[in-house]
């Protein structure tokens, strides 16, 4: 009977040891895979500000990027996920109707603003516009219908 219950208590501290190096395992690798993250993400170098910028820059004219995000509640509010999330807005600048492509969030924020003097350029509103979400940021587009 003792060799029995040494033999059961020598598995279960086998496999105790076993199942510990195994968590101990796991743990080395995702804080290595943490490490080279890192290092990758800093690689890169650019911020999110310079990828709004970059990736605007391929769609809209120079200098409607610049006068348009001068408004913190429009840059603050280009990110996006799926298509659902992003909307035209409309908002009036001297006495012109202009087209921005904003995430849902940002068009309930957009309402609560009155002046928009900072913006001297911007995307005339149409209505074959579409606002769509294009490597995670909201953008206009035409539609094709």
């Amino acid at each position: 009977m003792a060799q029995i219950m040494l033999k059961w208590i020598i598995i279960t501290a086998g496999v105790i040891v076993g199942f510990l190096m195994l968590i101990l395992a796991i743990g080395y690798l995702l804080k290595d895979n943490e490490l080279k993250h890192r290092d990758y993400i800093e690689q890169q170098g650019l911020s999110s500000e310079k990828r709004i910028q970059t990736v605007l820059t391929d769609n809209i004219q120079p200098n409607t990027i610049s006068t348009t995000l001068s408004v913190p509640v429009i840059k603050n509010n280009l990110t996006c996920v799926n298509d659902k999330q992003c909307v035209v807005s409309e908002i009036n600048v001297a006495n012109r109707t202009c087209a921005v492509a904003i995430n849902t969030i940002g068009a309930a924020q957009l309402v609560k603003v009155e002046h928009f003097t900072d913006i001297k350029q911007c995307t005339d509103a149409e209505s074959g516009m579409v606002a769509v979400c294009q490597q995670n940021l909201c953008q206009l587009i035409k539609s094709d219908n």
